[in-house]
């Protein structure tokens, strides 16, 4: 039978969670992280209205030079993190990899560019 524990903090107000699982049948420990639903689907909801203004073409910030292609859930940045796509302040360590992470339809609701990248 397995146990779970919340590793959280009452007082966090971080989007990420983290829950401990102990699983006595097998001997496991198991680590869980997770993201508020709604937080999730306020981002991809933002992600589609984004999409359909063409909004990647503005700016996203004055002193980058580059447009803002997605916006992703922290969650999603953790998973990405852990693979060394990208790193946990989202800053991009392999650029192949996340524009074929990008690409890939399974995620294009985290996208705000609708073409290839």
């Amino acid at each position: 039978m397995a146990k779970k524990f919340s590793l959280n903090d009452p007082d966090d107000q971080s989007s990420v969670k983290t829950n401990l699982i102990v699983d006595e049948a097998e001997n496991k420990i198991h680590i869980e992280n997770y993201q508020d639903e709604s937080t999730v689907k306020e981002i991809i909801d933002a992600n589609k209205v984004a999409q359909n203004e063409g909004a990647y073409k503005a700016k996203a910030f004055t002193h980058e030079k580059g447009y803002r292609v997605a916006r992703l859930p922290n969650i999603v940045v953790h998973q990405l993190a852990k693979k060394g796509i990208i790193n946990y302040n989202g800053k991009v360590l392999d650029k192949t990899r996340f524009f074929r992470w990008l690409n890939d339809s399974d995620n294009k609701h985290f996208r705000i560019y609708t073409g290839n990248l």
